[in-house]
């Protein structure tokens, strides 16, 4: 047991503040964590150090594993293990983070190098992401966004860096140390790990290809038809579309309408003006089929009562029919 270890785990604590439900340092390296989800509290295996430049590169910083620590460690599947560095200046803590799951039994001594890019860029927007050339992803946030990170790395998804800027903006994540601000950014992060991970797999479902205009370039992505973020949504591929960009946009602003039943796709009167001048309208309204492409396999077609919800949640919008 090390005091400075533990020493270093409690800081972590401290910043967390209220998002903490329960904490045990242990050896501090690692020790247990438990912190306040919105759909769920997130148990990690804390394996804490300090962020510290890199004297091989101006712009390179790093946190290591101490030399006299234990392996990396799941503290026997209590926690997800999560390798965090902190970095102070000016008063302002950055959390460094990665998930730990690649290193467990890790007893030689390794860092985490990253760009001091990432330091900055998380004091301004609130989050930011580095690359490795092994394709190891250091995560960078202020405290509160723990939940969030925590979010993407148990359910394996990356999202995009400037969208969760926009969350962390939005939220008040980024200067306001609240619960409230926290909850606010992970619901918002939630929204779009679940997008992400079912449009995989309605990705898939329809091959790849667009169910309404069949472009397969691999550039559909997977929609839900009653939204992700309605009432008692479901992320089951009978709720989902692959669309390509074109018809998803179209669709997300309910220029198109789907019979629940025929499954008979109908424009908006605005597509079908537009296409008599514009080239591109004319093309889209051209390569619409008539009814949607139905799934590879048929358990996966598009549940009739999914179309209906939507509409019932988006009423007003479809008044055009």
């Amino acid at each position: 047991m090390s005091p400075r270890r533990i020493a270093k785990f409690n800081q972590v604590v401290a910043e967390l503040g209220d998002l903490v439900v329960a904490s045990n340092p242990l050896s501090g390296w690692p020790g247990f964590l438990e912190i306040l989800g919105t759909r769920r509290n997130y148990r990690v295996a804390l394996h804490v150090s300090t962020v510290s430049p890199h004297a091989r590169h101006d712009h390179e910083y790093r946190f290591q594993n101490p030399a006299d620590a234990p392996a990396v460690s799941t503290l026997n599947e209590n926690g997800h293990p999560v390798l965090l560095g902190t970095h102070v200046s000016d008063g302002s803590v950055v959390f460094v983070a990665i998930d730990g799951t690649t290193r467990v039994g890790r007893e030689a001594r390794f860092s985490i190098l990253f760009d001091r890019r990432i330091l900055e860029e998380a004091r301004a927007t609130g989050w930011s992401v580095y690359e490795s050339r092994k394709g190891e992803r250091v995560y960078a946030f202020p405290p509160n966004l723990f939940p969030a990170f925590m979010e993407q790395i148990r359910d394996g998804e990356f999202l995009p860096v400037q969208e969760i800027a926009q969350i962390a903006a939005a939220s008040g994540a980024i200067n306001a140390g609240s619960p409230d601000a926290a909850a606010r950014a992970t619901r918002a992060v939630e929204v779009l790990v679940r997008r992400s991970g079912a449009g995989r797999a309605i990705r898939r479902a329809y091959g790849h290809a667009c169910c309404m205009c069949q472009l397969a370039s691999d550039l559909a992505v997977g929609a839900h038809i009653y939204p992700v973020e309605a009432p008692g949504s479901t992320d089951h591929i009978w709720n989902g579309l692959a669309l390509c960009p074109n018809h998803h946009a179209a669709f997300d602003r309910h220029l198109i309408w789907v019979d629940p039943n025929s499954r008979q796709i109908r424009l908006h009167p605005s597509l079908h003006a537009s296409s008599a001048w514009n080239r591109g309208a004319m093309h889209f309204v051209d390569s619409t089929g008539v009814r949607l492409t139905p799934p590879i396999s048929a358990q996966h077609s598009p549940n009739s009562e999914m179309f209906l919800r939507r509409y019932q949640y988006f009423s007003g919008k479809y008044s055009w029919i």
